[in-house]
């Protein structure tokens, strides 16, 4: 599968730049991304088509919506399809946004620096999507095999996971004090399948899922919304790799999306 985009407009939009002072100035976008041609396998089309996309908060005039995230919010392009999507389609809207992504962070780094990088931007709403740096990737690295190794693991397993549902608590509970909407994404996806010659840490990816799951009922606590990174990532590369075992939606790394990745990732 590849994407070719087409520059279809000229958009510019009002953007606060903070570089040592405040200063508001007309940014020009170009180009805009506004359509999108695929060219793909028939079956790859229909799955995308198909994909149920969650409904999450309708943006006001006003808003100001921060991501936060790790590196695959830091340098990624999701976020950058939401501006344009908004931008394009509601230009009287007045919406701030802020990468509070930061490369290699977890769920502990950002409560550490929530109130220098998150709060201080006082978000109406805000999205989360931590994990791969919570999820103990070392852990995968060498598959237990006798009973006490996998028993073991398990604990070990068990412990990381609660800390890191523990932290998101702490996160949400934060954002609900500055009085921020809440938008959970379920943690992207670690390829375990695609044919590199570098270690697929089988079951990574399994347990990020499961972090997804443990998270979707603490957005019920919190009344937030959840976006489903996993699930419309998984069917592509599915699909994908039906045709070319080496194909993928995310990086060499098996963790970092590129473009094509965060189009998916922004259309679910």
């Amino acid at each position: 599968m590849f994407m070719n985009y087409l520059p279809l407009l000229k958009v510019s939009a009002s953007v606060l730049f903070i570089i040592g002072k405040r200063v508001q100035r007309t940014k020009k976008f170009f180009p805009s991304y506004v359509l999108v041609k695929m060219e793909m396998e028939k079956e790859l089309y229909h799955m995308i088509k198909n994909t149920q996309s969650t409904k999450v908060t309708n943006f006001v005039d006003g808003d100001i919506m921060v991501f936060i995230g790790d590196s695959i919010t830091h340098g990624g392009s999701y976020h950058k399809n939401v501006f344009l999507f908004n931008a394009t389609r509601y230009p009287s809207k007045k919406i701030k946004y802020y990468n509070a992504g930061i490369s290699g962070d977890d769920t502990a780094g950002t409560i550490k620096r929530f109130n220098a990088d998150i709060a201080r931007h006082k978000p109406t709403i805000a999205s989360i999507m931590l994990g791969m740096n919570d999820s103990g990737r070392w852990l995968y690295e060498t598959p237990a095999e006798t009973d006490k190794e996998k028993l073991i693991f398990e604990k070990k397993q068990t412990a990381i996971r609660e800390q890191y549902l523990t932290n998101m608590n702490t996160l949400a509970q934060r954002l609900t004090d500055i009085d921020s909407k809440i938008i959970f994404i379920k943690p992207s996806i670690f390829d375990e399948t695609v044919a590199l010659d570098s270690n697929p840490l089988i079951g990574l990816n399994s347990e990020l899922a499961n972090f997804g799951e443990h998270v979707e009922k603490l957005a019920s606590k919190y009344n937030a919304t959840v976006v489903d990174f996993q699930t419309p990532m998984l069917k592509v590369n599915k699909a994908l790799q039906r045709v070319n075992p080496k194909a993928t939606v995310v990086g060499d790394d098996r963790v970092h999306p590129g473009e094509n990745g965060h189009f998916v990732m922004t259309y679910g």
